[in-house]
């Protein structure tokens, strides 16, 4: 047994059933975790009645692998075991985070930052760390009926998935489903992974977004905005080069490709797959293309935003380089050439320094030229004051006043005017 009261979190480990601080059950029929409000109470129980309104909002569970010293220890998970950081029957589940750093969770394992059997789930997040991921499914947001899935993320950090694990910011039966996102910045994926903005089956789904800007897939694994290709602005943010020849890349109405600074290196495109049917709901996939910060583009540059085996989709370029690059199909590839009106610029072609890195820059600059300028009165004009105006064993008082002019470069610059006294 291990009892923690830092932060008032509690954890009781059992060998059989485990009761809950409020002398509650898990209301599931395989071992499940839920967090409860502030605290973060952990649940290995058997079927009891209902959880209504219990565990709705607020909490803060957090997991960790073998050998941690804080918060929760989780060795392994066995079959259909499931990890809520807040759960209910009816009621909406909102505003929980977990947090997992660790752990072996094997097979139909669910790990749901907010989950309602039939209420409404929003604002969620599950944070994935650490961790060893066997045919499991992670949500940021997940409703088994109708109640809408809105606002939840599922971040995704480090971690090693295998065998068909399944990744969504949103989840539910058949409500709506807007605004959710699965943001991947790390980890290790198996073939057969499925990634959706929302993986949802009913007709009003709106904004959700995938975003990769990091970790390792083997070949075989598929992206989905929707599964039914319904609803607007279901988005896939693609911001470094894909490992892995992707299955399928289907169900976004927008596509945006923010490339990285090895972009031209061996002439690899930013992303592979077998199948790209983005948007056969009708209409076409609007391209959007930008250039990270530092990116070396020339006019006449050619990057193949998407290798594709086949493709049933019709493209439309939008901002695409700020007005400065084409996005066209050439066989079933998508392809970006880079116009002869491009201009090496910051946010655009990358180099340079944008307004948001000048901003804090010329704060900065100005605060340490006010302290520049008040170093130099103290150490100069002031220590000669000192000397001429004490005597010793008297109290006496000195002074020194000064201007100056600095100029401080910050990609613009910062002009300091001074007067010090």
């Amino acid at each position: 047994m291990k009892i923690n009261l830092k932060n008032k979190i509690m954890l009781v480990v059992l060998a059989g059933s485990m009761l809950c601080a409020n002398g509650a059950l898990a209301a599931r029929n395989s071992p499940a975790w839920f967090g409860n409000g502030n605290n973060a109470t952990t649940w290995l129980g058997t079927k009891s009645n209902d959880f209504s309104g219990a565990c709705t909002t607020g909490a803060k569970l957090v997991l960790n692998g073998m050998g941690s010293t804080t918060q929760h220890e989780v060795v392994s998970f066995s079959e259909a075991d499931q990890v809520y950081g807040g759960y209910s029957e009816n009621s909406t589940v909102s505003n929980n985070l977990l947090t997992v750093n660790g752990g072996n969770f094997v097979t139909e394992s669910i790990i749901c930052g907010g989950h309602s059997e039939y209420g409404k789930v929003s604002n969620n997040i599950l944070k994935i760390s650490g961790g060893s991921f066997t045919s499991s499914d992670l949500y940021g947001g997940h409703c088994f009926g109708d109640g809408n899935t809105d606002n939840n993320k599922l971040i995704i950090e480090d971690g090693t998935f295998l065998e068909g694990c399944v990744f969504s910011g949103g989840s539910n039966g058949s409500g709506g489903a807007n605004k959710n996102m699965l943001i991947i910045t790390g980890g290790n994926f198996s073939a057969g992974c499925s990634f959706y903005a929302v993986n949802s089956y009913g007709d009003n789904f709106n904004e959700n977004i995938i975003e990769i800007s990091g970790g390792t897939f083997e070949n075989g694994c598929n992206f989905w905005g929707t599964p039914n290709f319904k609803g607007t602005k279901n988005t896939l943010n693609v911001k470094t080069k894909i490992s892995g020849k992707a299955y399928l890349v289907v169900g976004f109405q927008v596509l945006n490709f923010t490339l990285p600074v090895d972009v031209l290196d061996n002439n690899e495109p930013m992303m592979k797959t077998e199948g790209l049917a983005v948007n056969t709901a009708g209409g076409s996939a609007t391209i959007n293309v930008y250039a990270a910060n530092g990116v070396k583009l020339e006019a006449g540059d050619v990057i193949t935003l998407i290798q594709s085996g086949e493709t049933y989709d019709n493209f439309t370029g939008g901002d695409v380089l700020g007005g400065a690059g084409e996005v066209s199909m050439e066989g079933n590839n998508l392809i970006l050439t880079v116009g002869e009106n491009f201009e090496q610029k910051a946010g655009i072609g990358g180099g340079g320094n944008d307004d948001q890195q000048k901003a804090p820059g010329e704060a900065i600059a100005a605060g340490g030229a006010m302290i520049n300028q008040s170093a130099d009165l103290a150490c100069g004009e002031g220590m000669a004051s000192l000397k001429k105006e004490t005597v010793d064993g008297f109290a006496n008082t000195y002074g020194a006043v000064t201007a100056g002019r600095s100029k401080y470069q910050t990609g613009s610059h910062v002009d300091m005017d001074g007067w010090e006294c």
